[in-house]
């Protein structure tokens, strides 16, 4: 029993020594771990805070058109681009967007976020490819004869914007045809199990922003506290 007493001892002084030197490293490691979250968190955030208060509509209504298959985090960006890309002027366009990518995405088997932000982007840039990626064929050249005869002009006569305006309505055409011939099993229980994984990650995306805006909080206090100590003493 002596020696199975002493085999401990030795063990917990292998055991403690062998923590003195890890010890200080896990800290180490767990600290640049915590501060690599926060900096993305922050990220999120910003990107998230500032989208919100440059969008002259909510996004709530949004939720309800995609069926709640997109996150709030992801149509906050993606609005905030359509509006900036002069994709959507409006509440109602942004929702009709939304909606349309939704249904596309499941049918190509894509994120329903992905596919917001491809359309988004593709509207924007005027991009056929990235339409084509998405199954949505269409060809600039029908969409500027189309859109010439409907002003009464010639395509050589279309000025960029212009131009821009005619990619922009066949577009929309197209996408908003491609997501009327797909069907889509709101009810069922992959869409439950969908809109839960989505639920999940917005009340991860929540507790993101909570910490980082607690964290912002508490680094502003204590810089304004040094920043005062740093006065006093000279």
């Amino acid at each position: 029993s002596g020696k199975g007493a002493a085999g401990f001892d030795l063990v917990g002084m292998a055991g403690g020594k062998l923590m003195s030197v890890l010890g200080p490293a896990a800290l180490g490691a767990s600290l640049m771990s915590a501060a690599s979250w926060l900096g993305d968190a922050a990220e999120k955030t910003l990107q998230y805070e500032t989208a919100l208060r440059n969008l002259p509509f909510g996004i709530e209504a949004a939720q309800v058109a995609t069926h709640g298959l997109v996150g709030t985090q992801a149509l906050a960006v993606s609005a905030s681009q359509a509006v900036a890309l002069g994709v959507v002027k409006t509440q109602g366009e942004f929702n009709q967007l939304a909606s349309d990518a939704s249904k596309i995405a499941l049918k190509l088997g894509v994120s329903s976020e992905q596919m917001l932000g491809d359309l988004t982007t593709a509207l924007g840039r005027g991009s056929a490819m990235i339409l084509d990626n998405a199954g949505i064929i269409l060809k600039v050249s029908d969409a500027n004869e189309a859109y010439a005869k409907a002003i009464g002009k010639t395509v050589s006569e279309l000025n960029e914007q212009e131009k821009k305006t005619a990619f922009q309505l066949a577009a929309m055409k197209a996408i908003r045809e491609s997501a009327d011939a797909t069907t889509v099993a709101y009810d069922g229980q992959a869409a439950a199990i969908s809109r839960a994984r989505v639920s999940f990650g917005n009340f991860t995306d929540a507790i993101e922003r909570a910490a980082s805006n607690a964290a912002g909080s508490i680094l502003v206090a204590a810089e304004a506290a040094t920043d005062s100590l740093v006065s006093y003493g000279e």
